[in-house]
């Protein structure tokens, strides 16, 4: 795949989802992993999909024109814990989730195959989500997170 060499926001995208599916999650058969909403839920599989980008662009230095750039990005986990009458396996579950991505960020490669300076979890939010209907059947708790990169654009 072709990215623009403007920006490094689909560079970050694609990279830290080809590390969650291929790496972070890969030997878990419950975890989806999604570039966007897969369309269909199983609520059998525990989700991470990446969604929104936003990037800032300053000037870096004069002589040559580079840019730094902040990339932040939208990754949402959720989880589905059948049977449950509280959130508290779900809970534990998502965060979980979240957790692995976040130390492969920060320990093991916190420059993403190269292609950033440095990616660390900068924010998350959790959510109950499950609908009053299905309760008596479990509870879904979802995290959106915000991984925050910052890049130099030298082009």
């Amino acid at each position: 795949m072709s990215f623009p060499t403007f920006t490094s926001a689909p560079q970050v995208k694609a990279n830290l989802y080809t590390i969650a599916k291929d790496t972070v999650f890969a030997a878990d058969a419950n975890v989806g992993v999604y570039l966007g909403h897969p369309g269909m839920v199983d609520p059998d599989q525990d989700m991470v999909l990446f969604l929104d980008v936003h990037a800032t662009q300053d000037p870096a230095t004069l002589a040559n024109r580079s840019r730094d750039e902040t990339v932040e990005l939208d990754v949402m986990f959720s989880s589905f814990i059948a049977g449950q009458d509280d959130d508290s396996a779900a809970t534990a579950r998502v965060y979980a989730l979240v957790g692995q991505l976040e130390q492969y960020c920060r320990v093991t490669d916190p420059t993403l195959g190269g292609a950033v300076l440095w990616c660390f979890l900068t924010e998350h939010q959790s959510k109950g989500a499950t609908a009053p209907e299905s309760l008596p059947g479990g509870r879904l708790i979802y995290v959106l997170a915000r991984f925050t990169a910052r890049a130099r654009i030298s082009n």
